[in-house]
């Protein structure tokens, strides 16, 4: 067996065992009969992938005598084992991963950060440059959804608990394996007796939902995982750890945000997702917060700490208190938001640094009092977390569509009774956008009337001036043609007083403006 056949016979035994397991599964559900069409469906398309000229003929023959509801038990299977065959893949990636680091006395993992540190050293970047680099590292990873391409959270809970048991190996232990596969193939009835179709159309909420879930059951831990294993090989080829007080990532959201001209994400969704996904980020962190009050009953800190506490028992734990109470009323606070009715009182957390102080001065003491191994665990993992999610755990990028933009400045120059913008020249455009981006005096009257998408899009500005600037990303223009609706978009942050700008980001979707845009580019930042 070469060596490729052999790294891969774990994933082989996994799609075999996968296989069986699911044809077991339909001969029961769909009967021998319709088992076996699916089977010579199978076979056919392979043959027909083969060039085989008679499988394809054989083939539309078969399929043109199926019924509906055999026709869906067909796709429901191939559909169904594309899923395995993908979880089978997913696993097999990991346990390779895992592999490789039991082997030190092997090359690196191609692709892994190990293998990439030690090809960018080979290349004649110093331990310095390389740590420099890592250290400004800043990579923006976006979530987006599309209603049809959401999977039932109910699935992907039942899709994570088959991958991780194929992930575990039951070694020679019969009865072990055994259950095992007894806990997969009900999985797997699970999934086949589970609807895939979801009855309601989702909402911009629901899609806020599921990205919110995939950050707390997926990313969120993964991410510790990943730190841990930057810091090892920054610690073994720079020879420092990585810095506790930065993160190369950071996430951000269309779900809530991606207008695009689709009525149903309003400015008030808008707003209602930036709190919701602030709310899950301080339920996430009072649970740490307990979890590192729990762990840190030290008696010894330094005299920055007991300045703060005075000479009490437990220092750390009184110094972590009031931002745990802070966090508690800052849940309460972001329920009754939630709940459509306004707080009395200002939201108690609005700055990420009022997280981060207490823990940084934990820290610090940790470190002097000769605790610094009990510093670099959760506690780190903790502050690099915030570093990475902030107080806003995704930031929302706001998209619209460019002639939703046109259309309000339209609206906006007939209501001044300056004319049509859009039938203007180009240069008129141009003077009249620098010049009122440039002029602190507002140029929209403060009560007028607007068609009611124009408003739409006008209320979207004005909303985005009150929610907290760090729950906002970027202003992304879709169907963006020329600098003009970049200029548009900027008079708009400036009209609705927003402090500070989200950067605008165009999107050039046609074959001309793709081919125009460097010229766009050029001009806007001339």
């Amino acid at each position: 067996m070469s060596e490729y056949e052999e790294s891969h016979k774990a994933l082989r035994q996994d799609v075999r065992l996968l296989g069986d397991l699911f044809g077991k599964l339909l001969t029961k559900e769909v009967g021998q009969e319709g088992f076996e069409t699916i089977e010579t469906i199978r076979t056919l398309s392979k043959d027909f992938f083969a060039a085989d000229p008679k499988a394809e003929k054989k083939l539309h023959k078969l399929l043109a005598k199926l019924k509906t509801p055999e026709i869906v038990n067909v796709v429901r299977a191939f559909s169904h084992f594309l899923h395995y065959a993908n979880i089978a893949e997913d696993v097999h990636r990991l346990r390779r991963s895992q592999w490789y680091q039991q082997q030190p006395h092997l090359p690196a993992q191609p692709g892994s950060v190990a293998a990439t540190f030690k090809r960018l050293l080979e290349q004649g970047i110093t331990p310095e440059q390389l740590f420099e680099q890592l250290s400004e590292l800043r990579i923006d990873l976006v979530l987006t959804a599309h209603p049809t391409e959401i999977t039932r959270r109910t699935l992907m809970q039942k899709y994570d608990r088959l991958a991780q048991l194929l992930l575990q190996d039951p070694g020679g232990d019969e009865a072990k394996a055994y259950r095992r596969m007894r806990k997969i193939y009900a999985e797997m009835l699970a999934i086949w007796k589970t609807d895939e179709i979801r009855r309601r159309k989702p909402t911009p909420i629901d899609e806020a939902k599921w990205g919110f879930a995939v950050i707390e059951n997926n990313i969120w831990p993964a991410i510790e995982s990943y730190f841990n294993t930057l810091n090892y090989w920054c610690e073994k080829y720079c020879n420092k750890h990585y810095p506790i007080n930065k993160s190369p990532f950071r996430f951000s959201s269309w779900m809530g945000g991606d207008r695009d001209g689709n009525p149903n994400v309003t400015h008030q969704i808008t707003e209602t997702v930036c709190y919701m996904s602030r709310w899950v980020a301080i339920d996430l962190y009072s649970k740490h917060f307990r979890e590192i009050s729990a762990q840190l009953s030290m008696r010894d800190a330094n005299e920055a700490v007991r300045d703060k506490v005075g000479d009490c028992h437990e220092p750390y734990r009184a110094l972590l208190r009031p931002i745990r109470q802070k966090l508690q009323k800052t849940l309460e606070w972001l329920n009754i938001k939630l709940s459509g009715t306004t707080p009395t009182w200002p939201i108690p957390l609005t700055e990420t640094q009022e997280l981060l102080e207490p823990l940084e001065c934990c820290y610090e003491s940790l470190v002097e009092t000769g605790a610094e191994c009990i510093a670099n665990q959760a506690l780190v993992s903790l502050m690099r977390k915030i570093h990475c999610f902030g107080l806003e755990l995704l930031k929302l990028d706001i998209r619209q569509e460019s002639t939703r933009h046109l259309a309000l400045i339209d609206e906006v120059t007939q209501a001044l009774g300056l004319g049509v913008f859009s039938g203007w020249d180009k240069s008129k455009q141009l003077a009249f956008l620098n010049t009122e981006c440039a002029n602190p005096r507002p140029i929209i009257p403060v009560n007028i009337e607007l068609t009611e998408d124009s408003a739409q899009v006008w209320d979207t500005f004005k909303m985005l001036a009150t929610v907290p600037r760090e729950s906002l990303g970027s202003y992304v223009i879709s169907m963006c043609h020329s600098e003009i609706d970049m200029l548009i978009v900027c008079l708009l942050q400036k009209e609705a007083q927003i402090k500070q700008p989200l950067p605008v980001v165009p999107l050039f979707e046609t074959w001309d403006d793709l081919a125009s845009a460097a010229n766009v580019i050029d001009s806007l930042l001339s």
